[in-house]
């Protein structure tokens, strides 16, 4: 599929997920950036195992350039557990029931930010391929991720999420700039990539502090150099 714009954002959502659905994998939570139509960053969360895993930080690490850049729009896209009972029991868990959550948000300048969501549930048959069920719209005004996504559009947490800035919210501040951030991102596992003509705009084209880099990879940097030269210099 190409590029992912606004106006397809479902679309392109369900084609990503599905490359991981037709091959057996959990898809991993990603998060993509708009200005105007136009996608211009996308975040895909680390593969970690389970129990390892602290959801509140993976979140943090999903959206933290969200939070840093401000984009005009964010989509979010997650795997989900439906559940249809009081209770909290899984529906269809026996069959293999599942869902893709998609929610959204766009600043607007008259008013609240636009904010929406579905549920895309699915199942496994007996031959493992995968049985697209049911579209679920979520409530304008409801959505598990709601506040964060409130964050990445307008810098600011809604009142009762932690009130204030970003930084003053219930994730910290990392105060890094984006192309550090983003190199710190990278290195806890998560894959970030950015559209043409964003890359200098966001804020990435700038040098990374090296008080924040691996000593790994200076070393790789320092083989790559030489290896360069080597490469490039002519014997006299």
């Amino acid at each position: 599929m190409d590029v992912p714009a606004w106006e397809r954002r479902e679309e392109w959502a369900l084609a990503e997920v599905g490359c991981w659905l037709d091959r057996g994998l959990q898809p991993r939570p990603i998060l993509l950036l708009f200005e105007d139509d136009e996608a211009t960053l996308y975040v895909r969360g680390a593969l970690r195992p389970a129990p390892q895993l602290d959801q509140q930080l993976a979140w943090s690490e999903l959206f933290a350039l969200g939070w840093a850049l401000t984009p005009e729009a964010a989509l979010v896209v997650t795997p989900v557990r439906v559940r249809t009972d009081a209770d909290g029991a899984l529906a269809g868990e026996a069959e293999g029931g599942a869902g893709i959550g998609m929610e959204w948000m766009r600043r607007r300048h008259d008013g609240a930010p636009e904010h929406g969501g579905v549920v895309h549930t699915y199942g496994i048959d007996d031959a493992g391929d995968v049985i697209r069920r049911d579209r679920v719209e979520l409530p304008d005004d409801d959505g598990p991720l709601r506040d964060q996504l409130t964050a990445v559009v307008t810098g600011r947490w809604p009142a009762g999420a932690g009130g204030g800035a970003v930084g003053g919210g219930p994730e910290a501040d990392l105060g890094l700039p984006p192309a550090s951030l983003a190199y710190s991102l990278r290195a806890f596992g998560l894959t970030i990539g950015v559209a043409d003509g964003w890359f200098a705009r966001y804020g990435f084209d700038a040098p990374v502090d090296p008080r924040h880099v691996r000593p790994e990879d200076r070393q790789r940097a320092r083989a790559w150099r030489s290896h360069r030269r080597g490469r490039t210099e002519v014997a006299r």
